[in-house]
């Protein structure tokens, strides 16, 4: 990316130029703020895309470029940063972190994969299920990087060779694309459900359209987990079709999982916390849906959520400030101020 940055950022500020002064042009009758607010998109897609600068800035720039531009008035753009969707997706991480600092993700990942792990096919079958029922409770960046170690352990146990090996491809394919098409499941698989439901709301307000137009969060889950499910099925397929395992026993894989278990022992107190404060938010997500303002309640409970963790001493701020990606924040809090426009 250093090579091309040369090139990105002053075809970025040409961008702006033309988005700024360019002639006026006129689709589908677009005001000359919409013009405007579609310059300001392709910058910030070609400088997401290319990265000469952080994401998380590219995002924060919006803020300043906006008004700038006359597309809005600072106060109005600004105070997009404290959209209820960001204070969900802050609680959200939050919670996640808690739930990955206390062990309890990495126990029912390895679980659910020792309960797979007796035949090759059942085993990458364990690894793409598990990924995706984690990416139900936690961002899929997250999954990902939470079960890459276990991967290279099943990997190593099986001197699967690095680079050549089918089966091992096929099982890191598993861990990446269960992540992804889990994460679509709920509103805790990724930053894009709760921003889509946002930019989804904010269309309906806009166009008069309020009438049916809230999305309870268990209202998304049954849109999405048919569409989850059949994905699966078919990553599954795909996998067993491009890379045919090499091997039929995969014995040593499973006593490794079996290994682990022993070694992390009874569930411990903190284990058991998280797994309490994570029911108890789920079950406030799902009342939400009955209740008045969908998107402040989901964010509330999540700040909740979140604070119940501190309050039973599971998580510090110093743990925060490790699990949570504030760049993705920044991020999306950006993107909405963008899609407001």
């Amino acid at each position: 990316m250093n090579r091309i940055r040369p090139l990105v950022i002053p075809l970025g500020i040409l961008i702006l130029l033309i988005a700024a002064w360019g002639p006026a042009w006129d689709p589908a009758n677009l005001s000359p703020e919409g013009q405007k607010a579609i310059g300001v998109f392709a910058f910030c897609l070609l400088f997401w895309m290319t990265q000469p600068i952080p994401l998380a800035m590219t995002s924060l720039m919006i803020f300043a470029i906006v008004p700038l531009l006359g597309i809005s008035e600072p106060k109005e753009v600004f105070s997009l940063f404290g959209s209820n969707t960001v204070f969900f997706i802050l609680g959200a991480l939050i919670m996640a972190g808690g739930f990955v600092k206390s062990g309890l993700s990495r126990r029912m990942a390895v679980l659910f994969l020792a309960s797979f792990g007796r035949t090759p096919d059942l085993l990458l079958l364990g690894v793409l299920l598990s990924s995706a029922f984690l990416a139900c409770l936690m961002p899929e960046h997250g999954v990902a990087a939470l079960l890459y170690p276990v991967a290279i352990q099943i990997a190593d146990s099986l001197n699967l060779e690095k680079g050549k090996s089918n089966y091992g491809k096929a099982l890191f394919f598993a861990l990446a694309w269960g992540s992804i098409i889990g994460g679509i499941t709920t509103f805790l698989g990724g930053a894009r459900n709760p921003l889509a439901l946002e930019l989804y709301q904010q269309f309906m307000e806009r166009h008069q359209l309020q009438a049916g137009s809230m999305v309870s969060f268990v209202d998304w889950v049954i849109a999405a987990l048919p569409v989850t499910l059949v994905m699966l099925f078919f990553a599954y397929w795909v996998l067993r079709i491009l890379y045919p395992p090499e091997i039929d026993d995969v014995r040593a894989a499973h006593q490794v999982l079996e290994e682990d278990i022993r070694e992390m022992g009874p569930m411990s107190r903190d284990e058991m916390k998280v797994g309490a404060v994570y029911l108890v938010t789920v079950i406030g997500w799902v009342i939400s849906g009955y209740k008045g303002d969908l998107a402040g309640n989901l964010a509330i409970i999540a700040i909740l959520g979140s604070a119940g963790l501190f309050l039973l001493g599971t998580l510090t701020w110093k743990d925060c400030q490790q699990h949570v990606n504030w760049g993705v924040i920044l991020m999306y809090a950006g993107a909405i101020a963008l899609g407001k426009t």
